[in-house]
């Protein structure tokens, strides 16, 4: 071997260790934020559910959610290592996921390393990538569903990629991928789509049909009947009940204008990526075409869920952001590779280690360190006017709002009792209502005026907080905790209590520092029971 020859492998060598050391260190301030910043909404709901279903509850009785359970389920390990170690659940929520992170892109890189036509610097560039989707991204929305998703798509596609090309991967290792993987597939059924399109490549590359033999297929057939027996046996419930009102209620709520006003860009990228895809070297584009179809899958299963929210599009960005980073790294690459400049082409993975760090904090959301923190959504106003008027540590409190923010965090970060078995914004669904003849109009608000009264009668909250809009603030639908309480079973019960108060809050309190920042003021008309509920 020559010095020359010599020369450039540790170069090589000390540009990788560099590329992993500046992307981990930008990492950091990312870290520092993100550990104590609040717990999102959902995830906020999800984990209190979690921790009702523990305690020996259900869906219909204690967290009446139009998700699916494993969307509970998921949650409950956090829970559980919560309360062996008590550790607050919230730091574990963080930490346990951003372990999983590094456990996922860990996965991908060794994966990766099975893939002969990509060179070191492309899977490393691929794996930053990623690592960078699935934790400086997600911002305020990190440990959402369709986050522990997309950590879990890309390994799973590349085992899927080892298992076509028969490339020499350990069946062991790829056992636990699936194994590992293959549950996080069965939060969003849509993402089905994945490995179906995978499959269908297997059948024409390898040119047979019998694939239902194929150890992936196998995984997923037998998750997928076990979730089912899971659902029907132990969640009952759900699917005899919450599901037909699901497919009722839920499902018609559209956001179309919010989804296409976000798919369209995302339509566009796609488009530039192909476009790309025509002058990368002949050996690599089966792989990039193969990531490139499945972030199209992914946008059409946001597309097909028509809710236009911005973290349904996490899987999308998991196969959409390594590949263009790849694509360009590649582009440069070939540019500097006429001026002959070898240099310059082992060190351009240092710069794209900066880029593609640079680009993730101001891709999605900015960190954001004036956000509320955990210690600021236990001690906010709403809890602190509980604790001046209740008589009891663990006060039953009952509150309604125009959506899930704010409300379902004050539940979870509470120390005191969400007096129901509803998300905040559960109410907010039922404009599907609006459509619906009066005899089913009716016999939808007489179920769920049962389902509150039953609430009430099995909490009896001290106080309610019933949200009043005021003329600067209406509401554009009408909440059905409104039109409940009206109802004669409510109405008996409301007038066991009386009105002391009227709490104004300011919603900038809880969105400091960003889009729906400004000075919003809530009102609650609160109200204290002066007789036992019957």
């Amino acid at each position: 071997m020559s010095y020359d020859c010599l020369h450039e492998d540790k170069v090589s060598t000390y540009v990788r260790i560099l590329f992993w050391v500046i992307g981990l260190l930008l990492l950091l301030p990312w870290l520092l934020v993100q550990y104590n910043t609040a717990i999102n909404p959902d995830t906020s709901w999800l984990t209190l559910c979690a921790a009702r279903i523990m305690d020996g509850g259900n869906m219909l009785n204690d967290c009446m959610d139009n998700n699916p359970p494993l969307s509970i389920l998921i949650y409950t390990p956090f829970v559980w290592l919560s309360r062996i170690t008590a550790i607050p659940v919230y730091y574990v929520l963080f930490f346990l996921t951003f372990f999983m992170t590094l456990l996922s892109a860990g996965m991908t890189r060794y994966l990766l390393g099975f893939i002969k036509t990509l060179t070191p610097a492309e899977k490393d560039i691929f794996t930053l990538s990623f690592l960078y989707i699935i934790t400086v991204i997600p911002s305020i929305l990190f440990t959402e569903r369709d986050h522990f998703l997309a950590m879990a798509i890309i390994p799973l596609f590349l085992s899927q990629i080892a298992i076509t090309y028969k490339h020499d991967l350990p069946r062991p290792i790829l056992l636990s991928t699936l194994i590992i993987c293959g549950p996080f597939l069965l939060l969003k059924p849509q993402f089905g789509l994945i490995p179906a399109f995978l499959l269908i490549h297997r059948m024409i590359y390898q040119k047979r049909i019998w694939i239902i033999r194929d150890m992936d297929f196998i995984a997923l057939f037998l998750m997928t009947l076990g979730y089912i027996a899971i659902v029907i046996i132990y969640f009952s419930d759900y699917t005899t009940i919450i599901l037909p009102d699901v497919i009722n209620l839920y499902l018609p709520f559209h956001r179309t204008s919010e989804t296409w006003e976000k798919a369209v860009p995302c339509l566009e990228i796609l488009a530039l990526v192909a476009a790309a895809l025509l002058i990368i070297k002949k050996e690599n584009r089966v792989f990039y075409s193969l990531t490139w179809g499945c972030a199209a899958l992914c946008l059409c299963a946001f597309i097909i869920q028509m809710k236009g929210l911005p973290y349904h599009l996490f899987p999308f960005y998991a196969f959409i952001f390594p590949i263009s980073a790849l694509l360009l790294f590649n582009l440069i690459k070939r540019g500097l590779s006429v001026t002959s400049n070898s240099l310059a082409i082992k060190l351009l993975p240092l710069i794209f280690s900066i880029l593609i760090c640079s680009v993730s904090y101001i891709a999605a959301a900015p960190l954001n360190p004036l956000y509320p923190t955990h210690k600021q959504y236990r001690n906010n106003p709403i809890e602190n006017y509980l604790d001046e008027h209740c008589r009891d540590d663990h006060c039953p409190f009952y509150i309604t709002h125009k959506t899930m923010s704010i409300i379902n965090q004050l539940g979870f970060y509470s120390k005191h009792v969400y007096a129901t078995r509803f998300p905040g914004h559960y109410w907010s669904l039922f404009g599907a209502l609006l459509k619906k003849s009066e005899k089913e109009k009716d016999e939808i608000i007489k179920r769920y005026t049962i389902y509150t009264a039953q609430d009430m009668k099995r909490f009896s909250p001290p106080l309610l907080f019933l949200y009043t809009p005021d003329e600067n603030n209406p509401v554009d639908y009408a909440p059905l905790a409104d039109i409940l309480f009206e109802q004669p079973e409510l109405a008996a019960i409301l007038s066991g209590y009386k009105k002391i108060d009227t709490l104004k809050v300011n919603s900038a309190y809880f969105y400091k520092n960003n889009i729906y920042g400004s000075p919003y003021i809530l009102t609650w008309d609160v109200y204290e029971r002066i007789a036992p509920n019957q």
